[in-house]
């Protein structure tokens, strides 16, 4: 919770730790940038207090937004200011003060809930990704190993050291499809032991 008004601080820490919540609270955006890098795990949600001294809510959110290790943590905003750019900061919801703590809490649970849900749909098609990324490899392997084999054939046909030039050309483009092919099957390779690899290549 990022709050510059101690009362505020301590009513919502109170009211919020008796729900069950646990709570990192600082009077900044500057403090909060701070606690979050430090931090062991990111936590579940940020409620964030628009004007402040030092750092505000939406310069908060701005450096929040830039920095890849915390881009993805929820965030409410909270402000008595209701003017359209209070209203327009980029945040999973906002919130009026006087705060309705019942309201509160229950735009709490629906942004993390939410926010769960998004990380469950990531989940599940990394997995449908991994599935498929071993399904084409498998079908890669089983024509691979004949083209290699039948390469092989050919690259004892045709080795190295030639005095002929025109078998000397056969063996360099012979020994550059045995390359091509043998990268394949690396790619095919580390594919499966790495389901991402697919992508990077």
């Amino acid at each position: 919770m990022v709050e510059d008004d101690e009362t505020i601080r301590a009513s919502l820490a109170d009211l919020l730790g008796d729900e069950g919540a646990t709570l990192a609270t600082v009077a900044n955006g500057r403090e909060a940038l701070e606690v979050l890098r430090c931090a062991p795990q990111p936590p579940d949600l940020i409620l964030l207090d628009l004007m402040m001294p030092v750092m505000d809510g939406w310069e908060f959110r701005i450096a929040q937004r830039a920095d890849r290790m915390l881009s993805g943590i929820p965030l409410i905003a909270m402000s008595a200011d209701r003017s359209a750019k209070a209203r327009a900061i980029a945040a999973d919801a906002y919130v009026g003060k006087p705060l309705d703590f019942n309201a509160l809490v229950g735009r709490i649970q629906s942004v993390i809930a939410e926010a769960a849900e998004k990380r469950r749909a990531v989940a599940d098609s990394t997995a449908a990704f991994a599935v498929m990324a071993a399904e084409i490899a498998h079908e890669i392997n089983n024509p691979l190993t004949y083209v290699l084999a039948n390469l092989n054939v050919l690259a004892e046909k045709f080795p190295a050291g030639s005095h002929d030039p025109e078998r000397s050309e056969l063996h360099d483009l012979v020994a550059d499809a045995v390359e091509g092919a043998e990268r394949i099957r690396r790619v095919v390779k580390q594919a499966q032991m790495e389901p991402h690899a697919l992508r990077r290549h």
